[in-house]
């Protein structure tokens, strides 16, 4: 997996994300929609969804619905494929990736000749998310060489952008930091502030933390966490905040690392996606096995892995159990530590088979 991928990253373009930000006038936008032009109504409701998706999700559900009913009279499929888009990019947000899967696949075994490109594409891109969100890396490559080969026709450098920032971010997953350094180093200067920025930001601050640069890590890392909210969504800094508690941990600041840790479950409980909570849980387990408080560390490991069976979110869930088995083992209750190891070891299998897809 990690050559194909490779191969595959080294022909992208690297250019930058198209987003609604300070530039545009929101108030603007939400002035055309009392318009009688439904063309003026459609493209506005689409613009403030892609502003939204990432600093209000209830904002982008609302306009998403809003679009949807309007495409649906007019009979317009573009807007329909736009208000999908819009609806999964929510459900992305709050961890609901089965869910994700669920409403889009259907989409992709119809007819798409009548369906303009750009939306389309979007579906493959935010599909290819959620399967990467599973750990189910083959499946999501192919929706992204899908929306790439659609992008690529359009000629729309910005997205072929967000595409090599996720593919950079499947190295990631996979442990290969240094391919996912020569991806991102690729990448022109960036605004720090904005969007894809703040993104490019914890994805570089994830790397330097896998090749144990701490410094580099930390400065970016904090980094996405100095922009306001009103400019990223709240998801990017959960991931800092998680990332900065792993940070402290390897450097034995264990304190630090679980005061980063809450400021994770902080963020990611108010974009309402619990699926994602499983990290900074594995985290605090793994910092209170390290400061040897077997039972706090035992606690929550445990509600990590009812969270994870819950949400299916395979490699984190993979975490909690071995972690658990470690536990186990420490408190010498070898059944329990035996249980949750023969669990890790499915949970690994039935990762790895699913990369398949």
């Amino acid at each position: 997996m990690k050559s194909k991928l490779k191969l595959i990253i080294i022909t992208f373009l690297f250019l930058l994300q198209p987003v609604v930000g300070a530039n545009d006038n929101v108030d603007s936008l939400r002035s055309t929609l009392s318009s009688s032009n439904d063309a003026i109504k459609v493209d506005s409701y689409i613009k403030l969804i892609e502003y939204y998706h990432n600093i209000n999700v209830d904002s982008a559900l609302y306009f998403s619905n809003k679009l949807y009913n309007l495409s649906d009279s007019l009979k317009y499929e573009d807007g329909k494929i736009a208000a999908l888009v819009g609806f999964i990019n929510v459900d992305f947000t709050r961890g609901d990736y089965v869910q994700c899967i669920n409403k889009a696949l259907p989409h992709f075994r119809r007819d798409s000749t009548e369906i303009n490109g750009y939306h389309f594409a979007n579906l493959h891109l935010v599909t290819g998310n959620c399967f990467g969100s599973l750990g189910l890396y083959g499946a999501g490559l192919e929706h992204y060489l899908e929306a790439r080969t659609i992008f690529e026709k359009n000629e729309d450098q910005e997205k072929l952008n967000t595409i090599s920032n996720n593919l950079g971010a499947y190295y990631i997953r996979l442990g290969d930091y240094e391919s996912a350094l020569e991806v991102f180093n690729t990448l022109p200067e960036f605004d720090p502030t904005d969007p894809v920025g703040v993104t490019i930001s914890v994805n570089l601050g994830f790397i330097y933390l896998g090749l144990k640069q701490y410094q580099e890590a930390e400065k970016y890392l904090k980094q996405a966490l100095e922009v306001d909210d009103s400019s990223i969504g709240v998801r990017a800094k959960a991931i800092a905040s998680y990332n900065l508690g792993n940070l402290y941990n390897e450097i034995g600041s264990h304190d630090t690392a679980l005061t980063y840790y809450d400021r994770s479950l902080t963020f990611y409980s108010r974009i309402g996606n619990e699926a994602q909570i499983i990290n900074p849980l594995n985290g605090i387990a793994k910092t209170y096995l390290s400061l040897n408080n077997l039972s706090k560390a035992e606690e929550t490991a445990l509600k990590a892995v009812e969270i994870g069976e819950q949400n299916k979110t395979l490699l984190e869930l993979n975490d909690a159990t071995n972690l658990l088995a470690t536990i186990y083992g420490e408190l010498g209750d070898y059944q329990k530590a035996y249980f949750f190891s023969v669990k890790n070891i499915e949970l690994t299998d039935s990762s790895t088979h699913g990369d398949r897809a």
